[in-house]
């Protein structure tokens, strides 16, 4: 599954987040009815990037992270997705999308971020 090719597969992005499916935890986080500017905030790399830091730490919360993004099978695609330090705008932008019939963040998003950004996960999170 290609799960951030937003262009070919948003249905399975939306799948994916589906909060009926999902532990308390990640269904609490990714409310988008009652948490919307919650997950804003959260994904805002430019004005929070110690919250994201904080959130995707494997060392305090591994078996959250482990079980919501399975980083014991796919490290690497973890590690580059979420890698605030290098790729701060590629980051920030990609969730600048139409997401499930709601608008998370701003709207400002160019088409060469979304080229860009979706390019990078399409090779890197095809799956056997």
């Amino acid at each position: 599954m290609d799960f951030y090719n937003v262009t070919k597969y948003p249905s399975d992005i939306a799948n994916f987040y589906n909060v009926t499916k999902y532990p308390s935890n990640i269904a609490n986080f990714y409310n988008f009815t009652k948490y919307t500017s919650d997950i804003a905030n959260f994904f805002n790399v430019t004005k929070y990037p110690s919250d994201i830091a904080n959130f995707y730490n494997v060392t305090k919360y591994p078996s959250d992270i482990a079980n919501f993004y399975s980083v014991t099978k796919y490290p690497s695609d973890i590690a580059h997705f979420y890698n605030v330090t290098k790729y701060p705008s590629d980051t920030a932008n990609f969730y600048n999308i139409y997401f499930s019939g709601f608008v998370l963040f701003n709207k400002t998003v160019s088409s060469e971020y979304i080229y860009c950004v979706t390019s990078a996960f399409n090779s890197a999170h095809v799956r056997p």
